[in-house]
């Protein structure tokens, strides 16, 4: 679980984290058709919740999404995520790039 200065504060930087982490098994699961609300709160809105710092006082990101509580937080979380999965038909190429390791800054 990253620290707490590493949470993401915005509803993109929680988009952007969870491509990086989430199998791509489950990113492509999420692409098929509707399936019960609930199988995502119990499940990936579990890791949402979780892994993004909402329980341990991610109040920026609680705000940026106008949510009140966490089990309030990982539906649209997950919901802008499956958009920008719909919009991004290279998302698979996205997700490579940001797991890629970063270059040295060292000359």
């Amino acid at each position: 679980m990253p620290r707490n200065k590493n949470y993401p504060k915005t509803l993109p930087e929680a988009v952007e984290f969870c491509l990086k982490r989430l199998p791509v098994k489950t990113l492509e699961a999420l692409l098929q058709p509707a399936t019960d609300e609930q199988d995502h709160h119990f499940g990936l809105g579990m890791w949402v919740r979780n892994n993004l710092g909402l329980w341990q006082g991610n109040g920026a990101l609680l705000e940026a999404i106008h949510a009140w509580h966490p089990d309030d937080a990982s539906g649209p979380i997950l919901d802008a995520l499956v958009a920008f999965l719909r919009q991004h038909k290279d998302w698979k190429l996205r997700r490579r790039l940001l797991r890629a390791p970063k270059p040295d800054s060292a000359p």
